[in-house]
Order: structure tokens, then sequence, then C-alpha cells
């Protein structure tokens, strides 16, 4: 006869020592227990890795490239500067702020190709050269890749959104310029393109209409040098000696002064040049009195306005303007301590 202690553990286990019906039962609640751990740690590393991918998601929303002409162009380190402030405004699009080492359009072409991926949802680009880069701009465009070309605009039948200076009104800027420097009254000559830039026959415009509409200001000759600073330094040079009573001297693009050594003089005492390009090596010409004027634009506004037109359209969603228009700022002594000041705060990245 079996005693109750007896009785039970022969319950839990067989004679032989294994494990009986009522300690398999045992077991099994162990083994459920130990699975139900195992459960809420895996959760707990799941809710992890979503909270993860969550933070990662802007990455995943593709970047806005912004590309400039040449890295060394005074200009496109003002509209970088401002393209990296601007990076809270492109909400979830990275940014990818590059330029070529030189400007050209197989250098700007060939970093294009190196940045371009599908992640790529949107471009500011200020194009190196206008037909050239057309042709890699419809591409892009027909792929999907929404453009907002800068600084120069493209001719197309269907135009790229522009974000630029009003190139009329920067030629009307100099006219006015030129009038101040002759006092109201004297001979100027105008150096001009003279070839297909868009960008330069409507400064050509502006100057000419407004010029025409001046009196007391005399246009000697035009003469143009196609975009060639060799040609249209020799040109000016050429023309001051000829006529050494000229007054002042009207160039639409700093080319004269392009390959102007330092310390180098340009022009004779008394006659003056309004050119374009407020840059940082031109500024003691200003404050010498050699250069009466230079004429530029708001640049941060154009990296800015650029920026929020790509950002709407690389959304899906539709523009109600398609360009922007800086106006010109005209840089004389007077307001040239003032302008240095804007241009480095302009630099600054912060």
């Amino acid at each position: 006869m079996h005693s109750p202690t007896a009785t039970i553990l022969h319950r839990l286990f067989g004679s032989d020592g294994s494990v009986s019906y009522i300690g398999r039962i045992i077991t099994w609640i162990r083994n459920f227990a130990l699975l139900a751990i195992f459960a809420a740690l895996t959760s707990i590393l799941v809710g992890c890795d979503e909270t993860r991918k969550i933070s990662t998601k802007p990455s995943e929303q593709g970047f806005i490239a912004f590309v400039g002409n040449e890295k060394s162009d005074p200009v496109w380190r003002v509209l970088a500067a401002t393209a990296e402030r601007y990076r809270e405004g492109l909400g979830d699009f990275d940014l990818k702020v590059v330029a070529p080492e030189a400007n050209a359009p197989s250098a700007q072409t060939r970093l294009l190709r190196q940045i371009h991926s599908p992640r790529m949802r949107g471009l500011c680009i200020w194009p190196t050269d206008t037909t050239v880069m057309r042709e890699i701009l419809l591409d892009l465009r027909t792929k999907g890749v929404p453009i907002v070309t800068m600084m120069m605009p493209v001719p197309n039948p269907e135009p790229f959104v522009y974000s630029g200076i009003d190139e009329i009104k920067v030629g009307e800027a100099m006219a006015k310029a030129a009038y101040e420097a002759i006092d109201g009254n004297g001979t100027i000559a105008l150096l001009k393109h003279g070839g297909d830039s868009v960008q330069h026959g409507d400064r050509y415009l502006g100057f000419s209409e407004s010029a025409n509409e001046t009196v007391g200001m005399t246009i000697l000759s035009e003469m143009a040098c196609m975009g060639n600073a060799f040609v249209g330094q020799r040109l000016v040079r050429d023309y001051v000696e000829r006529f050494p009573r000229l007054n002042a001297i009207v160039a639409l693009d700093d080319w004269p002064l392009r390959e102007l050594k330092s310390g180098e003089t340009l022009l004779p005492r008394g006659c003056r040049l309004i050119t374009f390009g407020p840059y940082p090596d031109y500024w003691p010409l200003v404050n010498g009195g050699s250069c009466y004027a230079l004429v530029g634009g708001e640049y941060d506004r154009i990296a800015e306005n650029a920026l929020q037109k790509c950002v709407t359209l690389a959304r899906g969603e539709v523009l109600d303007i398609g360009e922007f228009f800086a106006e010109p700022i005209t840089i004389k002594q007077s307001n040239l301590k003032d302008f240095r000041i804007e241009w480095f705060k302009w630099l600054d990245t912060d």
C-alpha cells in the first residue's frame, strides 16, 4: 500500500523516473512563460526598428540638387551659402550643393551625371552654356526631374522655370549710372556682346532704350567683343587712345576687367567705367574712382526663390509664377561700404 506522498510522486514521475503526465504539464507551462517573455522582447526590438525607420524617412524623400557654374565664382559662393541657410525650408528633402572646378559645359555635364539618380527630386542650376546645357536639361526634365535655371535663362519653346536678375533693368541702371558719371552732359562708348546671348541682349535693350531717352548723353560708338575678355579689353584701350576726351565707357559685362592685372590701369584719368559685376576683386577700382559703378543684384533672393520653386515642383504642386526677377543694385563709392557688409552677410552659412 502506498503512502500519500508516494502516490503524488508516482503521479508526477513514473516508477522508472520519467516525467509523467502532470510533469509534462508543468514543463509546458514553463515553456509558455519563456515564449511570452521572448515575444515581449521581440515587440520592443521591432518598436525600436520602427522608430529608426521613421527617423530616416526624410532622406527617403530624395534630394534637391543645387548646381553652380564654377566653384571659384564669387556670385556662386553667395548662392551656395544662401542655399545652405535654406536647408530647413526644404522640408523632407535633402540638399546637394555642388559646382564644377571649371566654368565649362563638359565639366558641368560630368558633374550632373555623377549626382543624378532616382532620388533626385529637383534641380536648381546655373548653366555654364545655354546651348550645350539645354539638351541635357531637356533630357532630365523628360525623365521627370523639375528644373529651375538660375542667373542665365535657357531659351526654349517650353521655358524652364527661372530665377535671376531683371536684365532689362540692369541695362537701365547702367544708363542711369553713365548719366550720373558724366554729370548729365558728355560722350560715352558702349562695349556689348554682339552675339546671340539672350542675357546680354536684354541688357543692351534696357540700356539703349534708356540712353536714347536721356538728353545730354551722346553714344559715340558701340563695340562688340562676342563675350571675349581679351578682345573686350583691347577694344576699350584702342578706343580711349583714339578719343582721349571720352567721358565714360559702359561695358555690359565685366569683359575688360577679367584679364586686368593688379595695379594696371584700364582708362585714362577723367574717363569713367560703368560695368556689371559687384565682385570683391573690383571693389578697389570703385574705391579708387577709376570705376564709377558696378551693377549687380540681390543674389541671396535669387537662390531662395530658385529653391522655393524647385521644392514646390518636387512636391507635385503647381507654380503660380514661373519666373523671379531680382532688382538690380548699383554699387558706387557712396554705398560701397554698406554693400561690402551685405556681401559678407550673404556668405554666412549660419
